[in-house]
Formats: structure tokens, sequence, C-alpha cells
């Protein structure tokens, strides 16, 4: 198999600058100085793994911008060895598990030093070596795979609704990138699962999730158009809803490699024609018999 991946972070309609980010290809990051609305197209090879993450940052000012890119950065640092890890290692959650919190420490550190106050980052990501797959996420950003016309949530989200003054609810991020409290220990909800030819999975910030529900995104994603094609329409469909948020998507979809694909049909085809043969000959061995049986009572 081999993938394919797009993405592209866009500002929205209401807010005045980009608080997202994404670690893209495993070394691409979106600059914080501009809005680039650009798409970028990314093919892997048979044998390469794959690895995206998407990062939305929260904080006044523009802190949820740094911390979003502050977040990036450090994984791209830490891209080769959590790679390596990913590759060799049995237990996948725990390796997602130590490098979120080598880079939660990182934001921690950096937060205090700039005085950037309780600035931080939610994360979803995705990473895929031949049919497995591994999702893993903090906080709200989501990961979702689209297979035979239906939408799956694989990602699970880090909220929890609390109770205000006036009795109404209010949903607040328990897990983030960023998070300062003694002795605490981030969990990344982490989940393995298999892939095919023909899958996309989509990974997105809320920007997308608010505003689009899963028929809107089924309804773009089952078109048969380019990978950029896509993501265009995503974000399109999503601003015309309003665009309330900024908005970070990254689709990825699972192709399988024209070779192999050949040679599956090549070997179905000399497979059907075995049986074709062995079933001539036994109905040639049968009208013998018929024949010769019937000379012998002749």
């Amino acid at each position: 198999m081999y993938y394919k991946s797009a993405v592209t972070s866009r500002i929205g309609k209401v807010r005045y600058n980009n608080q997202d980010n994404y670690l893209f290809c495993k070394k691409r990051i979106r600059s914080i100085d501009q809005d680039n609305t650009e798409i970028f197209l990314y093919k892997t090879n048979g044998s390469d793994s794959l690895l995206e993450m998407i990062f939305d940052g929260m904080g006044g000012e523009n802190f949820g911008e740094k911390a979003s890119f502050i977040a990036a950065t450090e994984f791209k640092n830490n891209i080769n060895s959590l790679i390596s890890e990913l590759e060799e290692n049995v237990n996948r959650k725990e390796v997602i598990k130590k490098y979120s919190n080598i880079v939660n420490r990182k934001l921690v550190d950096i937060n205090k030093k700039d005085n950037l106050g309780t600035s931080g980052t939610t994360l979803a990501g995705v990473f895929i070596k031949g049919n497995e797959a591994l999702s893993f996420n903090i906080g709200d950003s989501s990961v979702l795979l689209f297979r035979d016309e239906k939408l799956t949530k694989i990602s699970k989200d880090h909220v929890q609704n609390f109770k205000r003054d006036d009795n109404s609810y209010k949903g607040a991020l328990v897990q983030y990138i960023g998070i300062d409290l003694e002795d605490f220990y981030l969990t990344p909800y982490v989940e393995e699962f298999k892939i095919q030819s023909g899958d996309k999975i989509i990974i997105c910030s809320d920007g997308i999730t608010n505003m689009l529900n899963n028929e809107d995104i089924v309804n773009i994603v089952s078109r048969k158009k380019p990978l950029e094609g896509l993501v265009e329409e995503l974000i399109n469909e999503s601003l015309k809803k309003g665009g309330s948020d900024n908005m970070t998507i990254n689709l990825i979809e699972v192709r399988e490699d024209v070779l192999v694909k050949q040679n599956k049909k090549n070997i179905f085809i000399r497979y059907t024609r075995s049986i074709i043969i062995f079933i001539i000959i036994i109905l040639s061995l049968i009208i013998c018999y018929i024949k010769l049986k019937d000379l012998l009572f002749l």
C-alpha cells in the first residue's frame, strides 16, 4: 500500500489570527507569521511509514498560536526517534505517551520563561505502517475514518462538562499539551486499527467538526476528486456554514500499489484458468467413461 496526504490551515471568518498548526510529511510546519492558504500534498513510497499531526492552540492574545507552533516544532525535533520507536516498539501507546509528555514539559517550561500564561494546544495525529494504523489525540481535535460510505470517529475527546452558576453546562478540556499540574502525566487517547485500500482518514481541528456534521463530511469525501480538491471543498463548506474558528484539515487516502494490484489480478486469472482446465479435464474423463461404457455393453 501507499498513502497520499493533503493538508491546509485557514484562519476562518471570525478569528483575527490562526492558532492552528500541523506537522506534515514529518517536516513541514505552518509559519506563525503568515496565513498560508496553500494546500500541500505528499505521497509515500510503498514501504514508507506516514506520520501526520495537527494542533489547535488556545490562550489569550497570540499565545495559542505560539503554543501550537512550539508543540509542532518539538515533535518535529524528535521526529526521527519518534518514528523509529513507533516502527520498532510493540507498545506504541507508550511511545506516544512518552513523546507527548516530553513536548508538554517543553511547552510548560517555555510558557513560564516567556510569561505566556496558560496557553496550550490540542493534538491529533495518525501513524501508518503497512496496513496498521495508530490514531492518537489529546484534547478535542478529531481523527475520523471514512470507509464504505460510512464515517467513524476514531479519536476520543478529553472534554468534561461543568455546570455554570446559571445551571447551564460548558465543556472544558481536561487534557491538553501545555497543562502544568504537579505530578500530572498526560494520557493521550490511542487507538490501533487496520486500514485497507480505499480508506480515507481525516485529521482536523474542531473548526471543521463544529461546522460540519457527519453527513456533510461523507457527502464531500465520497466524491471522485483529487485529494486537494476534497480538502478545499471541506474548507469551503465550513466557511459557508459560518467559519467561526480556525480550520485545519489533513486528509489521507490509502491506495493499493498498482503492481501489487496487478499481481493479485494475475494470480486470480491464473487460478481461475487452472480451475477451468481442471473442470474441462473432469468433464472429458466423464464423457470418455460414458462412451467406453456404451461400447462395452454393445
